[in-house]
């Protein structure tokens, strides 16, 4: 059942199982995917993973946190906006009312896709992830990664916990400026509640625990996303590195046609992996770009037209260092990896084809075309894939948005 692949004198990486073997699947789903512990067990608390166990409880008890962590979302944004709609009068904080709906929008419409549809997809994922390690030979530390894994894991913990503290201290200091239209949006405005009675104080708990939740769930995505980015770099990198040593080794041509055509099964295989990772990372992507850019575009509209006050100001400066930093993020991790899939090509370029066989040359030309084709990455939402290009897209659209507006700015 077990097949030893020896390729001597060049080793490729291949080691222990076939990928396809039914014993390798077997060991696959039951090892315990230790990179992904600790992030598996804050999906499960956020709600991320339905019908799964937490602290013991039954699945169905689970699966009814999970519901009422999504109901919790819609009624407080259904509140956000009776608060914006109830306003008589169209003020200059229309446009930080308008900034904080869309992103609370795009934060918990994430939420609830991965509530119902995305949750299948983290067990394929993790499934394949493991089943490719047991095929060929890591390419990087697994317990290096579960160290980095845990130390993200207990940040994100603080700084949800810090966000519910904040929280809290905005719902019930009175010397803060209750006309602010941040506070009125976080604050439980408009349901006929007296300020600082029981039912405002559990109110404002519950709604502050809803909100630790939601930036957990935010930093769950975020830590899924890059240890993903990192494990798929550094694998496309040691097949990269193999193939740069058949480019400056004097190998025998019949080993380099066995090792060629098992480091192109093998990038095969990974991009089976990176492909299966896109059913949950491209709604990541695609939240991101669509939360991002159109409140970028707000902010900038506010603070170059004038309308905003200081305290709209520091907010909206807030919103858009972070929204900004999330798109810079997501566009240069994902553009990187992009580049290192197709890295590849320039060594298969660089092969010297008067010693290769009939057979390399056609593998060559197979693994040539394969990189030539559709481009391979992270995707968004099914609509592109993330590439250098990308960058100048995104760059070119704000600032010629900046521009416009800036044209349009009455005089004085």
């Amino acid at each position: 059942m077990l097949r030893k692949i020896d390729v001597q004198p060049y080793d490729t990486g291949n080691t222990r199982y076939d990928i396809n073997t039914s014993s390798s699947k077997e060991n696959s789903s039951t090892r315990p995917h230790i990179s992904f512990a600790a992030i598996t067990f804050l999906m499960k608390f956020s709600g991320l993973y339905v019908n799964e166990k937490l602290f013991g409880c039954p699945n169905y008890m689970h699966a009814f946190y999970c519901i009422t962590l999504s109901l919790l979302n819609w009624l407080d944004f259904s509140r956000m906006l009776y608060v914006a709609a109830s306003e008589t009068t169209v003020s200059a904080t229309l446009v930080t009312k308008f900034t904080f709906i869309w992103y609370h929008f795009w934060v918990y419409y994430l939420f609830t896709l991965e509530h119902f549809l995305i949750r299948k997809h983290y067990r394929k994922f993790f499934l394949s992830f493991e089943m490719y390690f047991e095929a060929y030979e890591r390419s990087f530390k697994r317990q290096s990664v579960t160290r980095v894994i845990n130390a993200l894991v207990c940040t994100s913990v603080l700084l949800s916990l810090s966000y519910g503290a904040v929280h809290m201290v905005l719902c019930t200091v009175d010397q803060l400026n209750e006309s602010s239209p941040v506070l009125k949006m976080i604050r439980p405005t408009g349901l006929n509640i007296e300020n600082y009675s029981t039912a405002y104080i559990l109110l404002s708990s519950l709604n502050g625990f809803s909100r630790c939740v939601n930036f957990l769930s935010i930093a769950v995505n975020w830590m899924f996303f890059c240890v993903c980015i990192y494990c798929f770099c550094k694998e496309y990198q040691f097949i990269s590195e193999r193939l740069e040593d058949l480019v400056e080794k004097n190998i025998d041509p019949k080993v380099i046609e066995e090792a060629l055509e098992m480091l192109r099964k093998r990038h095969e295989e990974m991009t089976k992996v990176v492909n299966q990772s896109n059913a949950i990372l491209k709604h990541f992507t695609f939240v991101t770009y669509a939360a991002g850019m159109p409140m970028t575009c707000f902010v900038l509209y506010g603070m170059i037209m004038g309308t905003l006050d200081l305290s709209d100001t520091i907010f909206m400066l807030m919103c858009l260092v972070n929204i900004n930093v999330q798109m810079i993020l997501v566009t240069f991790l994902a553009s990187h990896l992009n580049a290192k899939i197709h890295q590849p090509l320039d060594c298969i370029f660089q092969l010297n084809l008067e010693i290769m066989t009939d057979k390399t040359i056609q593998l060559l030309n197979v693994f040539a075309a394969r990189l030539n084709g559709p481009p391979i990455g992270i995707e968004v939402s099914d609509l592109f894939v993330i590439d250098k290009s990308t960058i100048l897209m995104i760059g070119g659209t704000l600032i010629s948005y900046a521009v416009v507006v800036i044209g349009f700015k009455p005089n004085g």
